[in-house]
């Protein structure tokens, strides 16, 4: 079927150009690559997102070594569409031009991959820890760090401009809503504020001095359950609890927000051992994009 006369005149200032696909780059890496949130520094490899730097220093007190960090990754484009993912080198194989080498692997499929790396089973009950007592005690501390130090970690976190709450720019990494972490819950918005969407400034009532209180009980019993040991709980070997830690104090210790700060630096065990931690996991992970 032809096209009329005079529809091609209609067209003919329009012509239909084609144009070579834009192929993504692809990036090959023949070493394990954690892709995270970017540090504080241009220079660092430690993550400033505190769900980054605890799988950071899993790997690192796991004894995996020879590891690459990836800043360029937006958390849309990694596996469920958060952040941190693991790219791990396809074995036994060469890429060609034009072929992929990935082999991605989600934040709760991390330790899977960390047994296989190292050639260790998954059927430790007792994960790392001395006894029963210890691995039950730390899903207490589990909690206490996910609940009240977080929530404090999320207040001295800054908040972002009315403008980019409207109108929806992205700022950053995507965190829990502190509403969601409390016990219990702050009370309801009411009013009119009640029918606004969740902004800012018509945000929940945070009880601000609760939290803080919170906090403060929270790391003085760290402090005092660390006491002088090497690990927490009295491990023999760093285990995920003592990952967890170390991603929180080091936030912490690195935050703008003095009261939030002070409440570790006063505990001279926690910023010890946050320092000799760092120094292992940093020795971890080079920087490679």
């Amino acid at each position: 079927m032809q096209v009329p006369s005079f529809v091609k005149q209609a067209l003919a200032p329009f012509p239909l150009h084609t144009y070579p696909p834009i192929r993504p780059k692809r990036k090959q890496s023949q070493h394990p690559t954690l892709w995270i949130h970017p540090p504080n520094a241009s220079d660092g490899v430690l993550s400033a997102d505190v769900e980054c730097l605890k799988w950071q220093a899993y790997l690192a007190l796991r004894g995996v070594s020879g590891l690459c960090i990836r800043t360029d990754v937006d958390a849309q484009g990694s596996l469920d569409g958060r952040l941190p993912c693991l790219q791990a080198p396809l074995e036994g194989s060469v890429s060609k031009p034009g072929e992929d080498n990935l082999d991605l692997h989600a934040a709760h499929h991390i330790p899977g991959w960390a047994d296989a790396k190292l050639g260790q089973t998954e059927d430790d009950p007792l994960e790392g820890y001395r006894s029963e007592a210890a691995r039950d005690e730390s899903r207490a501390w589990v909690s206490l760090l996910e609940g009240n130090v977080h929530a404090a970690l999320l207040l001295a976190q800054p908040t972002p401009s009315f403008l980019f709450s409207v109108f929806g720019f992205d700022t950053g990494a995507k965190t829990r809503p502190i509403e969601s972490i409390l016990t219990p819950p702050p009370p309801p918005r009411t009013g009119i504020t009640s029918l606004l969407p969740p902004l800012p400034v018509f945000g929940f009532q945070i009880p601000q001095e609760s939290v803080a209180a919170r906090y403060q009980d929270a790391v003085s019993a760290l402090s005092e359950r660390l006491g002088t040991d090497r690990w927490f709980l009295g491990s023999d070997s760093p285990t995920p609890l003592d990952a967890l830690v170390f991603a929180y104090l080091h936030c912490i210790l690195n935050l703008k927000d003095g009261s939030v700060r002070q409440e570790v630096t006063r505990r001279v065990n926690l910023v010890a051992w946050e320092y000799r931690v760092r120094s292992q996991v940093i020795g971890a992970f080079t920087r490679t994009y």
